[in-house]
């Protein structure tokens, strides 16, 4: 039931950091905050010196650290994780966390237009179509707006 609850969390909390995100398009010089509201979870982007400020080409780590859910020895399914009411894919370390990472495609794209050599600088890897996700990693990442392989 608890974890139940904090799964619900996670979901609430990263669908508001993205809607949020969504408005730097219809207001560019307004960056959104980030906030996690579950001692579960961690977003990188959650600094109080910079009051949770997120922008340009940032990959935004979402860290999901759950007692329940970390058993590295048992088959246990990905925490529910939603940015924007799509889903984050979570996949679990051998530590027991599992990590998520999401950026502004069309920032990450402009900052992977800079690197001249490939594997330096900010280059993000190779940008793929949403669909590429079932054929070269065997999860679907048909929520997003693309994914980056590097």
């Amino acid at each position: 039931m608890n974890n139940e609850i904090g799964r619900k969390i996670t979901s609430l909390t990263l669908m508001a950091i993205m809607v949020a995100g969504g408005l730097t398009f219809a207001v560019p010089g307004v960056m959104p905050a980030a906030y996690a509201a579950n001692a579960n979870l961690f977003v990188s982007a959650e600094n109080s010196q910079f009051d949770n400020y997120m922008s340009g080409p940032q990959v935004i780590e979402v860290v999901v650290i759950d007692s329940d859910i970390n058993d590295t020895d048992e088959a246990k399914g990905e925490p529910d994780v939603t940015v924007n009411g799509k889903v984050l894919r979570m996949v679990q370390a051998v530590d027991g966390n599992w990590y998520g990472y999401f950026a502004d495609r069309d920032q990450a794209l402009i900052a992977d237009s800079t690197a001249t050599t490939a594997g330096s600088g900010l280059d993000f890897g190779q940008f793929c179509a949403a669909s590429t996700g079932t054929t070269v990693l065997g999860i679907s990442t048909s929520e997003t707006d693309g994914i980056a392989i590097s």
